[in-house]
């Protein structure tokens, strides 16, 4: 540590004869070297001290006065804060350096203590306008990165002391130094102060002014403008005492004398009382109306305090309003109650005295789990609100018991009142409010296609969700439960939805809860903000061209023909071949999503004949895309291995060509160490691949589609927003999915 002297300039006024204070220097105590990352850079920490000739001196306060100035600050005119500083050395909390270093070397002003692990007594600040926000503003930041950049401190009318007997004002090591401040600054300190000195703790004031300009020049002592010291002269501090002084600052002891019942109406009146001391004794007093609460067999004289059953009262929780005299004559207010997350419950206690308590609730979403536990009487729970023609009610366990009410049309932002109420006699009850929250659409409004997925946004401890579909009329027209804690479906699975119209979409939320009986309930809450979408067409399809006659001349029933293009979301393929020469339509189902068509897995195919061949997409819910356009398919006879009378090869277990739509994927680097990663699919025959990712729940975290170009796909995917994990990959191509694992690793 580098010790740089300072100069100074400093008279000192010996009331006694003899200076006291033999020097003040400041020390280097930290330089910025870049290990403590909020320490600002460039920056050095100076701690200032002043040297008092002797053990036995004492420093009582640094001042400021007529033209003796106080200046603390730096040659470049700033001083650095932490924002998690303080004004005096004390207020640092030494337990908070190892997390935030930079907190020890904040600018301050202090006697003798560097941070609270110092001995010592607080150090008092005592500043007049228009100084008195001087040291706050300067080195009372509280907010991180704010104002932590201050000009030279500067005060003409104020102080900064300790008291005569705190360890902190007497002097330590070799040179009896006293650490008055701590400057961080860019350049070197510049401060001027008056220093006051009690001569052997004992003796006459002395004060001193020091002050150094960074010149490194030695000055001369010159006498101080101040006449008078800052501490005032010993006396009795206690404003209760006879002998109260408010000028004095240091206690010298006090006398009470004075002190007894200086009331002439009480039973204990003292006449050589001057100050009373609160013993009067009234007992005569009292409440002499036998109807009233308080009414006192004993009193004589009726003291005009007599309360009543219904009459204001203060029940003394602040947290309550409309505080009344209840039944059994005691206080009641009504209390706010605070709702708990679901899964928890914060039991609030509370009391029926023959009476009833009163809570109120602001609920944040429609649904409410309320419960009044106690073994003392058969309690009874009234609700009163918006959305209730009377008050609802609930004693389902009549006699002795707990009530448990289970609500879900509740209004939110509206106040509700909640009544707990004895059928028999008295006793104590915990009561606990619990949140059933609402749930939502958690995707925008817009077009979706019959394969997208929608969602329901995931609230905690809701075991299902529900979706519901109503037209512009408000009519019902479809619905669709994910049957668990997962919060996606399929437009495609949902019975009831047609394509090409707009819907408006709410989501519900289901909760098992208890019940009065010990058992449980499902209480679904529903959603009441709806979210408008369209469901779009699919796309038009067609037989495959260069599957005709006119492109392919006659095939083989070992052939494939195909629907183009592909179509996301169909589950089946519904074929119709019509004989040109004649006959029934023959229609066949392919049974999967499967586009290509072997011609031996249809029954009933003739070798030699031409056929009119259409398509039809088909949806789980009934949807199908248009009809294709006729096309001609001739069929010259089987192949090798396909007997002429008939298909061989089960459709369900028919391979499809890998030249046609077969593909491979690959994702690199795996493990991902970046914020991307590189996509390549082979053998893509379809014009668009779509690719979902899944974390370990089963929950979509991103969806997107995949550039095709000439059959394969390359592509860097951003994966920055991913939270390290292992994820499932699908794409969705050629009528497959393909299915990889992605490991993300930060």
């Amino acid at each position: 540590m580098n010790k740089l002297f300072a100069s100074l300039v400093a008279l000192c006024v010996a009331f006694t004869g003899m200076a006291q204070l033999n020097n003040a220097f400041h020390e280097t105590v930290y330089t910025d070297d870049g290990t403590i990352a909020a320490y600002p850079a460039g920056h050095s920490t100076y701690r200032i001290y002043v040297s008092l000739a002797d053990g036995v001196d004492i420093l009582t306060a640094v001042y400021a006065t007529g033209n003796d100035i106080i200046i603390l600050g730096s040659q470049d005119g700033t001083i650095w804060n932490s924002g998690f500083g303080a004004e005096t050395g004390e207020g640092l909390g030494s337990g908070f350096f190892a997390l935030f270093p930079e907190v020890e070397y904040d600018s301050m002003v202090t006697i003798g203590r560097a941070s609270d692990a110092d001995a010592g007594q607080a150090t008092t600040i005592a500043t007049i306008a228009p100084s008195s926000s001087a040291l706050n503003d300067a080195m009372g930041v509280t907010t991180p990165g704010v104002d932590e950049f201050d000009g030279t401190v500067t005060i003409t009318d104020g102080s900064w002391f300790t008291f005569p007997g705190d360890v902190n004002s007497v002097g330590t090591g070799v040179d009896n130094r006293i650490l008055v401040a701590q400057i961080t600054a860019a350049d070197e300190p510049e401060y001027q102060m008056n220093c006051q000195v009690l001569d052997g703790g004992i003796g006459g004031t002395q004060l001193f002014y020091v002050a150094y300009n960074g010149d490194g020049d030695a000055g001369e002592i010159e006498e101080s403008s101040l006449a008078f010291p800052v501490v005032v002269p010993e006396g009795c501090t206690d404003p209760l005492g006879c002998d109260y002084d408010p000028g004095a600052t240091f206690d010298t002891g006090c006398d009470f004398s004075c002190y007894g019942c200086t009331d002439a109406t009480a039973c204990n009146y003292d006449a050589t009382s001057t100050l009373d001391d609160g013993s009067c004794d009234f007992s005569c007093y009292g409440c002499t109306d036998a109807a009233a609460c308080n009414y006192d067999a004993s009193a004589t004289l009726d003291d005009g305090a007599c309360f009543f059953v219904g009459d204001p009262c203060d029940d003394g929780d602040a947290g309550t309003t409309d505080d009344t005299v209840q039944a059994d004559c005691g206080c009641a207010g009504i209390a706010p109650l605070s709702l708990s997350p679901f899964g928890s419950c914060a039991t609030v206690p509370g009391s029926v005295g023959g009476s009833t308590a009163i809570y109120t609730l602001v609920p944040a979403s429609p649904g409410l789990h309320l419960e009044v536990i106690t073994s003392d009487f058969d309690a009874q729970i009234d609700l009163d609100g918006p959305g209730f023609a009377t008050d609802f009610s609930v004693n389902d366990n009549n006699g002795v018991g707990s009530e448990i009410g289970n609500f879900v049309n509740l209004q939110k932002g509206e106040t509700y009142t909640i009544t707990i109420s004895s059928n028999s006699g008295m006793g104590n009850f915990t009561i606990c409010a619990t949140d059933l929250p609402e749930t939502k659409f958690d995707y925008a409004a817009g077009n979706y296609e019959l394969c997208d997925m929608i969602k329901a946004d995931w609230v905690s401890g809701a075991e299902n969700y529900r979706f519901r579909f109503q037209d512009f009329l408000g009519t019902p027209a479809g619905e669709w439960e994910t049957g668990g804690a997962y919060t996606f479906a399929q437009l495609r699975n949902i019975m009831g939805l047609d394509a090409g119209v707009i819907y408006f979409v709410r989501c519900d939320a289901q909760y098992t809860v208890s019940t009065f009986d010990g058992g449980t309930e499902q209480v679904w809450v529903l959603g009441d903000v709806p979210t408008q979408i369209t469901i779009v067409a699919p796309d038009n399809v067609v037989v495959r061209q260069s599957d005709n006659c006119a492109n392919h001349g006659p095939h083989y029933l070992g052939d494939y023909i195909a629907a183009a293009p592909y179509q996301c979301g169909v589950s089946d393929w519904e074929w119709t071949f019509t004989n040109q020469a004649g006959g029934l339509p023959i229609t066949h189902m392919r049974g999967n999503s499967n586009r290509y068509l072997r011609l031996s897995a249809v029954a009933g195919l003739e070798p030699g004949a031409s056929y009119d061949v259409t398509a039809t997409g088909v949806y789980p819910n009934g949807i199908t895309t248009n009809t294709s356009p006729v096309e001609c398919i001739s069929i010259i006879g089987a192949a090798p291995g396909i007997a002429a009378g008939g298909p061989t090869v089960d459709a369900d277990t028919d391979v499809v060509r890998t030249d046609v739509d077969v593909a491979s994927a690959a994702i690199y680097p795996n493990p991902v160490l970046g914020d991307v990663v590189n996509v390549n699919l082979t053998g893509v025959v379809d014009t668009k691949v779509n690719m979902d990712i899944f974390d370990t729940f089963g929950k979509l975290v991103s969806s997107r589609q995949l550039n095709v170009a000439e059959g394969n796909v390359n592509q860097v995917i951003a994966v920055g927003d991913l939270a390290a994990g292992v994820y499932t990959v699908n794409f969705t191509v050629n009528g497959q999915v393909i299915t990889e694992r992605l490991v993300v690793q930060k």
